[in-house]
């Protein structure tokens, strides 16, 4: 599965609310998984995209695009391969308040320890917060992608208070280029793929 997330800042807010709006037909394109989206305090809109595979996500991107997104405001895109599941898998958790996003850039000769560290303490240590409804390990090279979706922000915060410190001890101290924020899903931007 490939994960795409788009990181826009938007000037007009309401016009690029009324276009994500209007995505659902990406439901019809094979190989679509589901996407979602929403605001962060810093007024930046994040947009997730779920697919397949490469295939699908290049027919996507070569062809229907420019359609979608035609007449709306374009943020930077980053494309990231599915590692692992935390809890529930995205994006089948609809329903979340929230989501929250960390990204991390490691050096690359430090990137197969980063992935370990994930593995073994982030997913399983993550995935037993209560509030949590599920996320999504993705990685590119040296670039990981920890997504997840929360029944609130209250949730989020609670999880960041007590767990987050006692798995940030369990990890250890590893040098990274971070940016993290925590959105507030709009319901009304989610497209959900056709049910089977």
């Amino acid at each position: 599965m490939l994960v795409e997330w788009e990181r826009c800042a938007v000037a007009d807010r309401a016009g690029f609310d009324h276009g994500q709006r209007s995505w659902g037909g990406l439901r019809d394109l094979p190989g679509f998984l589901g996407r979602f989206g929403g605001w962060s305090g810093r007024g930046t809109a994040h947009v997730f995209s779920f697919w397949a595979d490469r295939l699908a996500h290049d027919r996507f991107s070569a062809g229907f695009r420019e359609v979608f997104a035609a007449g709306q405001e374009r943020g930077r895109l980053l494309l990231f391969e599915r590692r692992a599941d935390i809890g529930s898998p995205l994006p089948d958790t609809s329903g979340a308040g929230a989501a929250h996003l960390r990204h991390r850039r490691v050096v690359p000769e430090r990137a197969e320890r980063a992935a370990a560290v994930l593995d073994a303490v982030w997913v399983p240590g993550t995935a037993v917060a209560p509030g949590l409804l599920g996320g999504v390990v993705a990685r590119r090279p040296a670039e990981f992608l920890v997504l997840t979706r929360w029944s609130s922000a209250l949730a989020h915060a609670r999880y960041r208070a007590e767990r987050f410190p006692v798995l940030l001890g369990q990890a250890g101290d590893d040098p990274a280029e971070e940016e993290a924020d925590l959105v507030d899903v709009e319901p009304g931007w989610e497209v959900a793929p056709p049910r089977s």
